[in-house]
């Protein structure tokens, strides 16, 4: 059984506003920095930067959640 201590989920993504497309990158890392998980996304019908971000961190919390953490 897998005991979850504290973990860290980062992600950034850029975005190419001319063909309204993003690309999110999320990383889930234990606390000693060990990669537990990650994966890259790209989006199609991205209007806005701020769209990007925010489903950038959706992504995210959807991947934690994903993997039973109790909390995201």
């Amino acid at each position: 059984m897998l005991k979850w201590s504290n973990l860290k989920i980062n992600f950034d993504a850029v975005f190419n506003k001319q063909e309204s497309r993003s690309c999110s990158r999320i990383v889930i890392k234990d606390s000693n920095g060990g990669v537990l998980k990650s994966k890259t996304v790209t989006n199609d019908n991205i209007p806005l930067t701020f769209a990007m971000k925010v489903l950038a961190c959706i992504q995210a919390a959807q991947m934690g959640l994903g993997m039973g953490l109790p909390m995201v």
